[in-house]
Formats: structure tokens, sequence, C-alpha cells
């Protein structure tokens, strides 16, 4: 019996698949395939050298970079799959009908026998064109707010210009090309390295991995900054004349302070800008007058406007004709001055002199001559009868319609 059943290669291999089978059976329900989808995977071009080899032509990805990428494997296979070490690659030596280029997955660490990838779009679309290269002035351009009391004087940006290499249609529709830095709380001069932005003609970011350009790092800015105050104006107005029988009302100008910037210790001596009268020379005025003065030239060495175009001061002189009144003066009530000590005088008639003065209304109405009334007769050292200017001693705004004399005798004592 025994010899029987070790002869027996029927039965040998009947045991042998029922085993097989059993285990086939084991691993299939407690390892069984399944299927994940990646999304969100990069495409890295190779060998994309090929299309500038032998001409001036350069490629542009045409839609998105990145594919899904479907994974079917074991699960204990699936299990060490990490999108981290999925690969998506499209070989330029593999380009189709100009545009297409076959999409190839493999997974880092896992090989192919054992899983199973496809991407979705299976092929990657490029546009071949022409490759072109241009050179762009870098700009410096500030964000955020330097610390009170500072103003940003000037920013300048190393290197000053940029080549860029690409696609024809894309360099030519460049506009500009700057160098962004955050000055935000700077109290001193400083050096920052700026971000670089290029940026097209309809004023959008220009995606930069669309080109090359002969920077190894981004530029940077060197920012100046200077201390600021405000500081009034006084502005001399004394030129400013109205014609006869017109009166200045008011001389106003805006602003009445402007912002200058320098060193600290320069600023620090500075209380006011002061324009000279000769800067504001007007006369013969008969009705409201506009004009401006540059006060760019006033400003003290060491220091300058914040803002240059600053400068030009709004002046607005208003006039008003005068009103005109009559006084009457009594000779005995005007004083005499510098009588020669030999002579005596006496006025040629004991009547009262009308005076007419002009000036605004409420002051003539408020006028008193008394003790602003005198002859000076330094100029007179002979008997005689004279006729001698009046002197009056007036209020600013106020003057004579016309000149007045008083007929004095002069005789030996």
């Amino acid at each position: 019996m025994k010899k029987k059943l070790i002869n027996n290669w029927g039965l040998k291999i009947l045991a042998f698949l029922i085993a097989a089978f059993t285990w086939f059976i084991v691993v299939n329900v407690d390892n069984p395939e399944t299927t994940r989808q990646f999304s969100g995977i990069k495409v890295e071009v190779v060998n994309s050298d090929i299309i500038s080899k032998n001409s001036a032509k350069t490629y542009q990805i045409v839609g998105e970079d990145t594919v899904t990428v479907s994974v079917t494997a074991k699960r204990s296979i699936m299990n060490k799959v990490d999108p981290r070490n999925i690969v998506a690659t499209a070989d330029m030596n593999d380009l189709q009908l100009r545009s297409l280029i076959p999409i190839k997955v493999s997974i880092k660490n896992i090989s192919d026998i054992q899983v199973k990838a496809t991407a979705d779009p299976v092929n990657l679309k490029v546009t071949i064109e022409d490759e072109m290269k241009k050179s762009f002035p870098i700009t410096p351009v500030s964000k955020g707010t330097v610390r009170d009391g500072s103003i940003l004087s000037d920013m300048s940006v190393s290197p000053e210009s940029i080549t860029v290499r690409g696609p024809k249609s894309i360099i030519e529709n460049i506009s500009k090309v700057t160098a962004e830095v955050d000055v935000g709380g700077l109290y001193e001069d400083t050096t920052e390295e700026g971000e670089l932005f290029i940026y097209d003609n309809n004023n959008n970011t220009v995606d930069q991995t669309l080109l090359r350009t002969n920077l190894n790092s981004n530029p940077t800015v060197a920012i100046k900054l200077l201390q600021g105050k405000s500081v009034p104006l006084k502005i001399n107005d004394s030129l400013v004349m109205a014609a006869e029988g017109y009166n200045i009302e008011e001389v106003k100008y805006e602003p009445q302070e402007v912002q200058i910037v320098g060193e600290k210790k320069v600023l620090s001596s500075i209380e006011e800008i002061y324009v000279p009268a000769g800067a504001l020379k007007l006369e013969d005025l008969k009705e409201r007058t506009d004009t401006t003065i540059d006060v760019t030239p006033y400003i003290p060495e060491g220091a300058e406007l914040a803002d240059k175009n600053a400068g030009k001061i709004a002046v607005a002189i208003s006039v008003s004709p005068l009103d005109a009144k009559s006084f009457e003066i009594a000779t005995n009530a005007i004083a005499i001055k510098n009588l020669s000590d030999d002579l005596q005088e006496k006025f040629e008639k004991e009547v009262d002199i009308e005076v007419q003065l002009r000036g605004k209304d409420d002051v003539l109405n408020n006028l008193t001559l008394t003790n602003k009334v005198s002859i000076d007769l330094k100029d007179f050292k002979e008997p005689g009868t004279y006729n001698v200017p009046v002197d009056l001693d007036l209020p600013d705004g106020v003057s004579a319609v016309a000149p007045v004399q008083v007929e004095v005798i002069l005789e030996k004592k």
C-alpha cells in the first residue's frame, strides 16, 4: 500500500494543482488588484534641445503642463505608491505632427512589471515657433510705506537691463520688466533683493518658466531715503501795488507750507522758506489777480522739495476800489517842524484846510487826524510867503486823493 502511494504520480500532480489553486485564491482574496488616480502630476519635457540644435526654434506648451495619472497594481504594491515619486515625461524625440508628444509614466522604486500607469491626457501639446531674444531695461518699483519722517528719495537697480530669450510671440509682447522691493518700515539707506516681474502689453505678468534670461539671480535694488519736514512759506508781498484809487485787500497763497527733504542736521536749521519781494512784483492792479511763483530757488542749500513738481505756489490777490472822505484841518492844529530860530511863522489865511482821503470805508469812518498833521520848514531859511506841503501821518491803506499845501508867511523875529 505504501509503495502504491509513493509511485502514484497522478495523485501527486493533482495535489500540486489543488495547492496552487488554493494559493491563487488566497492571494487574490487578501491582496486584490486596485486602481487609483493621482492628479496634478507635472510633465517634464526631456531632450528639448533638439528643437534649437539645428535652427533658432523653441517650443511652448499649449494648455496645462500637468496630467492625471491612473495607477493599477496589487494592493500591497499600491500602498507603496507616493505621488511625489510619479514621473511623467514627454520626450521631444517622440514629437508627432510637430505638436504632440506622448507622455510616459513611471514610478520610482517600483518596476513597470508590478504596476500599470497611464496619463490623461496621453499627449502633451506644444507649438514650435521661432526663438527670439531682446534686452529690456529693469525698472525698480517699491511697495509699502517707509517709516514716518522718512521719504523715499531714489532707487537704482543692478544690473540695469536684462536679456530675455524665448518664443517670438511672447518676446514681442513684453512691455516692461520690473524689480519690486518692499520698503515698508525702512528708515535708512539699504540694498534689497528685488523680485523680478515681466509684463506684457496688457499689463499682465508673463510666465517666466517659458523664458530664459541672462541673470543667475534676482537683481538688487539700492534704496536711498531722506528725512522729511514740513515748513511754512513766508512770501514778501510788499511789491504788490494797486492802481490809484484801489486797495490791495488780501494776498493769499496755497499751499502755505511745503514738504522738504535733506540730511537731518540741515533740516533742523530750517524753520521757514522765505520768498523775497522780487519774486512777487505786480503794479497798477485794479481787479482780482491770480498768478504763480516758483519757490524752488529759495529752498536752502542742502535741502530740496520732496516732490520736485510741488514748487509752484498759487497766489490770489484781492483788489477793491477805495472810498473817499473829506476831512477839515484847522491851521492852528498843524505842527511846525524845523523853523529857523530867527524866523517866525503865520498862516496867510486862518481857515481850515480841506483834505480828501481815500481808503476803506470802515477805516475812514474811525480815522482822526489829531496830532497827525505837520509841515517841515527846514528848507525855508529866508522871510517870505511860501506854499508848504502838508505832511499827513496816515495808517496803512489810507492815502490823500491829492497833495495838500498850506500858505505860510515867514518873518524876521
